[in-house]
């Protein structure tokens, strides 16, 4: 089959590549909550709250036990490099890493396609920004066109759903996995310098720097 839809991702970090894989996407979350990885949890959560007590309240998380009851985030001991016995959640809404929409599709790596509240790195000639998920632009396009003939799931009721931010509970609209997905990034160059390159010289670098997500028709 043909190619349906082109969509401009940011992927992992050359320390945290994205893998590759061929899977199906199967549903699609509007106003998602986030529930940290466990190994964003241990890099970066962890050495933020060592430094910032109050890190994860500015970002809207909250801290659950093991039974998934919300917990005060001093009662944890930060300090410890061990297994975790808590795990951390981010509210949905406008500051929610995920942004408005999350891509589910089965795989053995836990990751996913998303959106992002940070869309101003689409712009950028460097796009290896993430911890292994993609993030991709215009995702409620793609939300759009999955969910053709999916009871009422129209653009309108897409957008309002999606605007309600965090005034409004996450919603799950799942559908048959009709679709294949080939998740192949490229192995990211080393990062540009901090200086502005100028114009020809980035354009140079474009075609190795930039990874899109692309879907492909059935046969």
């Amino acid at each position: 089959g043909g190619v349906v839809r082109r969509h401009a991702a940011i992927v992992g970090k050359p320390d945290r590549p994205s893998p590759t894989l061929t899977t199906h996407l199967t549903a699609v979350n509007l106003n998602p909550t986030w529930t940290v990885p466990l190994g964003i949890l241990k890099r970066d959560i962890r050495t933020k709250m060592r430094r910032d007590p109050g890190y994860v309240a500015r970002m809207h998380m909250r801290v659950l036990d093991g039974s998934g009851r919300e917990i005060d985030p001093s009662s944890v001991n930060w300090q410890s490099d061990g297994a975790p016995n808590y795990t951390v959640r981010q509210d949905s809404g406008s500051f929610n890493a995920l942004g408005a929409v999350r891509f589910d599709m089965p795989n053995s790596y836990s990751v996913y396609l998303h959106d992002t509240n940070n869309r101003s790195l689409f712009s950028a000639d460097y796009r290896f920004q993430s911890s292994g998920c993609a993030r991709i632009e215009n995702p409620r396009d793609l939300a759009v066109w999955l969910l053709q003939g999916q009871g009422d799931w129209s653009r309108a009721q897409i957008d309002a759903q999606s605007a309600a931010g965090g005034a409004s509970k996450p919603a799950t609209a799942s559908f048959a996995p009709v679709t294949p997905l080939s998740f192949a990034p490229t192995n990211p160059p080393p990062p540009p310098p901090r200086a502005e390159q100028p114009s020809a010289a980035r354009s140079a670098t474009d075609e190795t720097q930039r990874f899109d997500i692309v879907v492909i028709a059935p046969s």
